[in-house]
């Protein structure tokens, strides 16, 4: 018996009412926690689905962001498209705190010359790293009395 291909619309009656006005996915989810369905063989995300069936192609410089924060919600009206940057300061506020530091936790101004950027995109102090370094140089230090 042939398997009747996924469409959106097929993948859209399948969302169940939530909390908030949510539209649950009830399938296979991702590692991350968003629905996941097959569509013309191809793994999709049942959230950019359902934006795509109401609001058309998403921007290739933009991401989905779920307004609600439940990552299993395929609500249109829950879902907007944002830029990368406006979607990990509206996600993570503690990022935007760090983001507005002009100094380190010891008093060390965050400057050209006294920041290292990290892989990550973290700043870390030099003159702390400097500070540290030397005094596990010292304390590992052995000295010879005779």
């Amino acid at each position: 018996m042939a398997m009747t291909p996924n469409t959106p619309e097929r993948i859209l009656r399948r969302l169940i009412p939530g909390p908030n006005g949510c539209l649950l996915w009830p399938g296979a989810k991702w590692s991350q926690g968003y629905g996941c369905v097959r569509m013309n063989y191809v793994a999709r995300l049942v959230h950019r689905i359902a934006f795509e069936a109401a609001h058309g192609p998403i921007p290739k410089d933009r991401e989905i962001h779920h307004r609600c924060g439940n990552k299993l919600c395929a609500n249109p009206d829950h879902l907007e498209a944002v830029t990368r940057r406006e979607h990990v300061f509206e996600d993570r506020p503690m990022i935007i705190a760090r983001a507005a530091q002009t100094h380190c936790l010891r008093g060390h101004e965050f400057n050209q010359a006294n920041t290292r950027m990290a892989r990550n995109g973290t700043r870390h102090c030099r003159a702390c790293r400097r500070a540290l370094d030397l005094d596990r140089y010292h304390k590992g230090k052995v000295i010879n009395v005779r």
